[in-house]
């Protein structure tokens, strides 16, 4: 059984997803002009942002977990867990960040603590997910199960 995130692409889907980034490279090149302006601070935007990502991240942990139970594809688990280490992450920062819980944030956090859990959280979701495609590639190229038993070593 084939899941909808291991299928190839269309390409209807191809064209979209293209067409998709090149909306957002015009956007970013219309922002450019605009990138040294400065907007006033909104103090809550840390939290708001950070629980926008821990309920997203947790959400697609819970879905690929469902999807990795049903299927047993193991791209899936490690996606899943990709997502997870996410959420983790990103809660981990949160409670580093300071001014948010205390002055200078929990768990014996310094000035650059916050900094470096975002550097370690943007750092290690690729590097997970890289690691999913590469066990999906990995899998791939290993024989079948079925062509192990029947011919006993996997000739």
């Amino acid at each position: 059984m084939e899941s909808f995130l291991t299928q190839q692409a269309t390409r209807k889907q191809t064209v979209t997803a293209g067409i998709t980034a090149l909306l957002i490279l015009l956007v970013f090149a219309i922002a450019v002009p605009r990138a040294t302006m400065t907007l006033p601070a909104v103090g809550p935007f840390m939290p708001m942002c950070a629980l926008t990502v821990f309920t997203t991240a947790g959400i697609a942990t819970f879905l690929l977990a469902a999807q990795f139970t049903a299927t047993r594809q193991p791209v899936l688990g490690a996606l899943g867990g990709a997502y997870a280490f996410t959420a983790l992450a990103v809660a981990v920062q949160l409670l580093t960040f300071p001014g948010i819980f205390t002055p200078t944030g929990l768990l014996g956090a310094g000035p650059h603590s916050s900094a470096w859990m975002w550097v370690f959280w943007h750092g290690g979701f690729p590097f997970f997910v890289i690691l999913a495609a590469f066990t999906r590639y990995r899998l791939e190229q290993a024989p079948s199960a079925q062509h192990v038993s029947a011919c006993g070593r996997g000739c």
